[in-house]
């Protein structure tokens, strides 16, 4: 159970006076309900791997930046707002987990960490992401789900070694053609937001074993292809790997794009038709 505000920061400084005595690579201030964190904690230079999620911290101090040792940072169930550019100089961080909380923005800093491997920014309220997020190349897994994005920035596909990307519960209408450069992905969440159509450069990620496209009424695509088992390998007969719910949907498109034609065409005949059948009338 969460202690008081007040003794909450005074069992934390206890906590992190302590540490300093035993230098630990690995420390944790989870769960006490803490709305600050102490400026001390940045005297634990040592630090490894941090653990802070499940408090109520609105902020994190400028001085985070001197945890410069840093290969882990957990952030989750917070009510952070935003972050300090001094998170750019923790450039050993190979995981950072910001999941569940309030966020509006990330700083450009962010692309200063460029040992990350993981990143995980679901369930915030991002409205973009910043362009530096494509110096991130060593990413192999980020997360983005339940944000309020509308768009991706083009750098994403600066992102090459990503085998697994969540952007579900999003308001994406379209994606970047960047997307298709993400060739080591086996794994897409794009569930869930307002998609009208797809990159047909899509079909370029030949490594994807699982696509996730439902919730996206605007693509047109039936709820049998959009069903998990339809991509179930133990099936009989199953289709080739999630390519198949690409190949139906762009074959499906060809087919609405020719027949829009064909009606473009037939109205044209009408109106000619028309218009013939008002001069013939005037004679």
């Amino acid at each position: 159970m969460p202690l008081g505000n007040d003794e909450a920061y005074r069992e934390a400084e206890r906590k992190i006076e302590a540490a300093l005595r035993l230098v630990p690579d690995v420390f944790s201030l989870g769960g006490m309900g803490l709305t600050e964190l102490p400026e001390s904690l940045c005297e634990l230079t040592q630090l490894e791997v941090l653990h802070v999620s499940h408090n109520r911290l609105t902020a994190l101090p400028e001085t985070l930046g001197k945890l410069t040792h840093l290969q882990v940072l957990h952030l989750s169930d917070n009510q952070l707002t935003s972050l300090p550019e001094s998170l750019g100089k923790l450039t050993q961080l190979q995981k950072l987990d910001l999941c569940h909380n309030q966020l509006t923005s990330l700083p450009e800093s962010l692309g200063e960490l460029t040992r990350l491997q993981e990143l995980y920014l679901s369930n915030n309220q991002l409205t973009s992401l910043p362009e530096s997020l494509g110096k991130l190349t060593r990413l192999d897994r980020l997360t983005i789900s339940s944000n309020q994005l509308t768009s991706l920035p083009e750098s994403l596909g600066k992102l090459t070694r990503l085998d697994g990307l969540a952007i579900s519960s999003n308001q994406l209408t379209s994606l970047p053609e960047s997307l298709c450069e993400l060739t080591q992905l086996e794994v897409l969440h794009l569930s869930d937001n307002q998609l009208t159509s797809l990159p047909e450069s899509l079909r370029k990620l030949t490594r994807l074993q699982e696509l996730y496209l439902d919730g996206n009424p605007a693509l047109g695509l039936p709820e049998e292809v959009l069903d998990p088992a339809w991509l179930d390998s133990t099936r009989a007969n199953p289709p080739a790997k999630p390519l198949a719910i690409l190949d139906y949907y762009f074959r499906m498109r060809g087919q609405l794009t020719e027949l829009l034609a064909r009606l473009r065409a037939a109205e044209a005949q009408a109106r000619l038709l028309r218009t013939q059948i008002k001069s013939l009338k005037r004679l």
